[in-house]
């Protein structure tokens, strides 16, 4: 708008308003995520759907397991000493399953 508003008084004309949409929607496309693939492909809305179940589980998990530790214990040292634990233990068990696990 600026820019057409100094055009005005210095006799240029600024950009029309198909240029400026145009441009505009070339930006999005540029910016936006592209939803296509998602929509012709029912196994990959699957997998990404469950992707974000799992991940929401796993921030869930992140804050509820040191909650209930609290709450169960009122010990802010157990919250601290149990949540690294836990991180400590599932790095065994992940490569343990990594190894014997299903190969495909």
């Amino acid at each position: 708008m600026l820019a057409a508003a100094q055009g005005a008084r210095t006799g240029q004309e600024g950009p029309s308003l198909g240029e400026r949409t145009g441009r505009r929607a070339r930006a999005e496309r540029r910016l936006l995520i592209d939803l296509a693939p998602l929509r012709r492909s029912r196994d990959l809305r699957c997998l990404v759907l469950g992707e974000l179940v799992s991940a929401l589980g796993t921030q869930l998990t992140t804050v509820a397991v040191p909650y209930q530790v609290y709450q169960l214990t009122r010990s802010s040292l157990d919250v601290g000493l149990g949540v690294p634990g836990g991180r400590v233990a599932a790095v065994p068990s992940a490569a343990a399953g990594g190894r014997w696990g299903p190969r495909g």
